[in-house]
Formats: structure tokens, C-alpha cells, sequence
């Protein structure tokens, strides 16, 4: 199975968690992650294989910089879709804060919209997020309770005719450090969820 191709502890050093994810992205039908921080770095390493699954659900910390937060608005595509998707996730917030991170976050989109680099890698990441958040491939959801600091990536296999998925547990964000670069540590765990 797909397990015995994949080392029991990922580092980045001899085996890369951007190679692990793909992997098990192309054998799975759903997917869940739970980062701090996820960047359209490290999306560009694994979007293209998830075209393959059927459902992504992405759970990412409420501390993460805004940067991060305006990648997430522009898959949203409109600057009102965002606000109606930043105002449902902000439920336990006094409705004086709710505004307060709203208005901060269209302000900080324009702005990043204004001056986000022109490539032809941002320019495609951010039209795949936007379409697989349209097909509802992609579901985002900011974790409001506090600080996430947890980093898992769940898969659940199309054939479970031998295990059911695989869990990868660790240190990684998805971002570009998390996925190839960071000395990090991660484990690879059977599932049975």
C-alpha cells in the first residue's frame, strides 16, 4: 500500500513532506488539514493533485499574518464573499471585533492585491484556489478559539479494500518551509478515522 512507500518519520532532509502529500493526495478521495499558517507557497507544491480528491477541508489558525489571510480572500475571488465568509468564521468574536477584523482585512486585501508579485505561479495558484473554492473542492475554515498551533494532514483512501487512510502528524505548516525546506519532524500514523 501506499505506507510502505513512505519513510515512518518525514524531516525534509532525505524525504520531503511536499512528496508525501502529493503522493497520498493522488490515493485519496478526501483530504483534511489543520495548519498555523498556510501560504500560497506551499499550495503551489500540492494544488495540482487536488483536482484529484473530492473534498479538502482546511482548518488554519486565527494568528496567522495577513498575508496569508489576503491569499485566502482573493480565492474567495470577490471582496464580498469574503467579508460574508470572514464574518460567518468570526461567530465567537463581540460583533465591535468582527468589524474591526473585517475592515482590517479588506483594507490589507486591496493593498495586497495592489502589490502581490505577477507571476505566472502566484497568478495560476491563486486562479486554482479560486476555482477549487468555487467547486466546493476546497472548504476553509479559521480556527477562532484561540491559538492552532497543531499541524496534521489527514487522507482518506479511494480503494480502502486494505486501511482506511494514513495521518501525517508533526511540526509542518503548509507553506514553502513547512513542505521542503524547515529541518522539521513529522510521523506518519495508519488512520482509522
Amino acid at each position: 500500500m501506499v505506507a510502505k512507500r513512505l519513510p515512518d518519520i518525514i524531516d525534509n532532509s532525505s524525504f520531503l513532506l511536499k512528496d508525501a502529500v502529493n503522493l497520498l493526495l493522488k490515493k485519496s478521495k478526501l483530504s483534511k488539514m489543520a495548519v498555523a499558517f498556510f501560504h500560497l507557497s506551499g499550495f503551489n507544491h500540492i494544488k495540482e493533485n487536488l483536482h484529484k480528491i473530492k473534498n479538502l477541508k482546511l482548518l488554519i489558525g486565527n494568528t496567522t499574518d495577513q498575508e496569508t489571510l489576503d491569499e485566502l480572500a482573493e480565492g474567495f475571488i470577490r471582496l464580498e464573499l469574503a467579508k460574508e465568509y470572514k464574518s460567518n468564521q468570526m461567530d465567537y468574536q463581540s460583533p465591535d471585533t468582527v468589524q474591526e477584523i473585517i475592515q482590517s482585512t479588506m483594507q490589507t486585501q486591496q493593498k495586497e492585491l495592489e502589490i502581490i508579485e505577477q507571476t505566472d505561479e502566484n497568478t495560476d495558484a491563486v486562479k486554482t484556489l479560486a476555482e477549487l473554492i468555487e467547486e466546493g473542492k476546497i472548504q476553509v475554515k479559521i480556527y477562532t478559539k484561540g491559538k492552532l498551533h497543531s499541524k496534521a494532514y489527514l487522507f482518506e483512501y479511494d480503494d480502502q479494500s486494505i486501511d482506511k487512510g494514513i495521518a501525517i502528524v508533526g511540526s509542518s505548516n503548509l507553506s514553502i518551509s513547512g513542505l521542503t525546506h524547515n529541518s522539521e519532524l513529522n510521523v506518519i500514523c495508519p488512520s482509522s478515522f
